[in-house]
């Protein structure tokens, strides 16, 4: 049996029903006396809420426009240290009127179905407000293991009010997400290029590598090509740019590998061209197009300055693989010859020491030699007192043209002692692998005491060698040294000493002088005689310093127990003494 309670809700419910049926009874009359009745009045009333919401988009994207349209800076120079104009501009037009405006439109339009399309835009707007201003941290918050950027010397709760960055992926994927394809399209197009022309405008304001670097976020977004993220964290900077030039830039890479980044920047400012390019063509009257002009200028300069240098000079192929860091380097070419260093001032700076115009030829006379050797030994001294480190000065990196002759070197290296240098070594290309990677065989120095001339004799006759460097980590003197490769134009020779087992030709097949070096391992003088150049003496390297671990010289190790000798004419009793011969004129 009912209660009375469910009896009473059971009749109000049937009026209800009563109530409703008779309403859409006067609704269908109402329309069959052509819409002239309340509910007629009801639906065309809502069908223009739906109207005015819809409406509304296009009002919310003038308004977006209006702002960026509003106090856009003369003077966009980039300034060292400071925020740039671009920067400061795009947050103030961000004052917080374009949340309010959707918010309010949400508010008043909610029982539309078209409310939804206000709230997009809602959304849209707070995200462009978070990746430029910073996403407010509500509260205190610690970072967990599994997130993104936990360190555990920062286990620290974000103060209350701080601002948190929004990374460039992630905004760039809520934009994808909220404009699309529809009403909002052209704010999301447009949000999609800004952070890439703020870019080009700032990214002279950083110093170093980290000018290069700052672009790795932008080429992630434009070529569509995240870093990989192992469990040691994400893929590092030239592992990954350098992938990037294998898989998404089709050859375009192929210059000297320290001028990648140079690349890179001017494929990146014609791509971002294409972009404006793009974004004009879809919207003809975007209402932005002082703004586009400006930035399609500033773009267009930038990549017009970003041309790759001609290789200078052009170095010999290597198959080593130690990096060649640019320290101190002694350069050699069709130009002249230049000592350089870093800057102890600036660190984007080198500091650079003229030690000869370029000659005639390289064949020096005896006036040409000492000129060269005393430039040598005074600007080493004159970068150190320019505030250039020992550590520096002492190692001395060879960036020799191929065509160079050795004597050059000879001629350098016979102020070794006097200029206190240490360490060489011999920078090549890998050119084989297609990398063309600076890299270099070290060496070192011997004492002074080690470094007396000695006389060799080779297949009748008589050479007169100078010790230029130990290679790799050994120190090998003559007095240690049982083997002997001596190399010339006629070939290249290989036996213990005074004995000849394996020959060849210089510019044939030297796998056997490689078989023997390795069988060997025996502290081995390799004389190298002065008439060939730096192409040839890197080839005899190849075959005798460096080792390859596998069929594609991916991996090498370098050969230790050799003493690397500069071979000419035979010395004197005197020479040998410790009295300089005169060098004759040819």
């Amino acid at each position: 049996m009912r209660s009375r309670r469910q009896t009473e809700s059971r009749v109000r419910t049937i009026q209800l029903v009563a109530g409703l049926l008779a309403v859409s009874v006067l609704s269908i009359v109402g329309c069959q006396d052509g819409g002239s009745g309340a509910a007629s009045k009801l639906e065309q009333a809502k069908k223009a809420r739906e109207n005015a919401a819809a409406a509304e988009t296009q009002k919310l994207v003038d308004a977006y426009i209006a702002t960026l349209t509003t106090a856009i800076p003369e003077d966009l120079t980039a300034k060292v240290g400071a925020e740039h104009p671009i920067s400061i501009w795009r947050k103030s037009a961000l004052d917080g009127r374009l949340v309010k405006l959707a918010r309010t439109r949400v508010r008043e339009l909610s029982d539309t179905a078209n409310v939804t399309k206000l709230q997009d835009a809602l959304l849209l707007f707070e995200a462009v407000s978070d990746y430029w201003l910073g996403k407010e941290v509500k509260g205190p918050e610690v970072k967990k293991e599994w997130e993104e950027g936990y360190e555990e010397s920062k286990k620290v709760a974000a103060k209350e009010g701080e601002r948190e960055r929004i990374p460039l992926p992630k905004y760039m994927k809520q934009l994808e997400q909220l404009a699309g394809t529809g009403p909002y399209a052209l704010i999301g197009d447009f949000e999609l290029l800004l952070p890439h022309i703020l870019h080009a405008y700032k990214f002279r304001t950083y110093r170093g590598v980290t000018q290069k670097t700052s672009f790795s976020p932008y080429w992630q977004v434009l070529y569509d090509f995240n870093r990989l993220r192992d469990a040691e964290g994400p893929e590092q900077y030239q592992p990954y740019r350098d992938r990037l030039c294998k898989e998404r830039l089709e050859g375009k890479c192929s210059v000297p590998y320290e001028s990648r980044d140079i690349v890179l920047k001017q494929i990146y400012f014609g791509k971002l061209l294409e972009r404006i390019a793009e974004f004009r063509k879809k919207y003809p009257e975007s209402g932005l197009e002082v703004l586009l002009d400006r930035a399609e200028k500033h773009i267009a300069k930038e990549r017009d300055l970003s041309v790759v240098p001609e290789e200078y000079p052009v170095l010999p192929n290597t198959k080593a693989h130690v990096w060649a860091s640019p320290y101190t380097v002694l350069k050699v070419g069709p130009k002249g010859a230049e000592l350089s260093t870093d800057d102890p001032d600036n660190k984007d700076k080198r500091r650079i020491k003229k030690l000869a115009e370029a000659p005639d030829s390289w064949d020096l006379d005896a006036a040409q030699a000492e000129a060269l050797s005393t430039a040598f030994q005074n600007e080493i001294q004159s970068l150190r007192n320019d505030g250039a480190t020992v550590d520096y000065t002492t190692q001395v990196y060879l960036h020799f043209d191929k065509s160079i002759p050795l004597t050059v070197l000879a001629t350098i290296a016979s102020t070794f002692d006097a200029a206190g240098i240490k360490l060489i070594d011999f920078v090549g290309r890998r050119r084989f692998d297609g990398t063309l990677q600076l890299r270099r065989v070290p060496g070192s120095v011997p004492d002074a005491e080690a470094r007396m001339p000695f006389n060799v004799d080779v297949k009748g006759s008589r050479w007169g060698c100078t010790p230029l460097s130990s290679l790799a980590e050994t120190n090998v003197v003559p007095s240690l040294v049982s083997h002997e490769i001596l190399v010339s134009s006629q070939g290249i020779t290989a036996g213990p000493k005074g004995k000849i087992e394996v020959q060849a030709p210089l510019d044939g097949d030297l796998d056997e002088i490689s078989a023997w070096v390795e069988k060997t391992d025996q502290p081995t003088l390799v004389g190298v005689h002065t008439e060939l150049n730096y192409e040839q003496l890197h080839t005899v390297l190849n075959a005798v310093a460096v080792r390859c671990e596998d069929a594609t010289c991916a991996k090498t190790t370098l050969v230790n127990k050799l003493l690397l000798a500069l071979c000419a004419e035979p010395v004197s009793n005197g020479e040998k003494n410790g009295k300089k011969k005169k060098r004759r004129r040819k």
